[in-house]
């Protein structure tokens, strides 16, 4: 997808530069974005991603996709990045219970035992 000139926001950014997702992205407004940060053993990781799923499901939502987080680690010291957490956002589409006027960011999600 080209991004207009005219436009810099982050969505638009981010649809340019992601093809992948961007592609399932409905419009501004129709889709939330978590910010999750999951542990770096891969099973742990898939435990936590099919939670999020489920509850995702459970709430009503549509699953769109997930995306990993570029980080620049050697940014950071030694000690933190021997516990940096993998940094993955989840992308999450209004679902058919949710009105139109609803804002899908400000929708509680609970996550079993949180």
């Amino acid at each position: 997808m080209v991004r207009a000139s005219s436009c810099s926001c982050r969505i638009c950014s981010f649809r340019s530069d992601n093809t992948s997702i961007s592609d399932r992205l409905p419009a501004a407004g129709d889709f939330g974005v978590a910010f999750v940060f999951l542990p770096r053993g891969a099973s742990q990781r898939l435990i936590c991603h099919r939670t999020l799923e489920a509850v995702v499901a459970a709430e009503g939502q549509k699953l769109l996709g997930w995306r990993d987080v570029p980080v620049v680690s050697p940014a950071i010291g030694w000690l933190a990045r021997s516990q940096e957490p993998v940094m993955e956002q989840l992308f999450i589409g209004r679902g058919e219970g949710t009105a139109a006027g609803d804002q899908i960011e400000s929708l509680p999600l609970a996550v079993p035992g949180s």
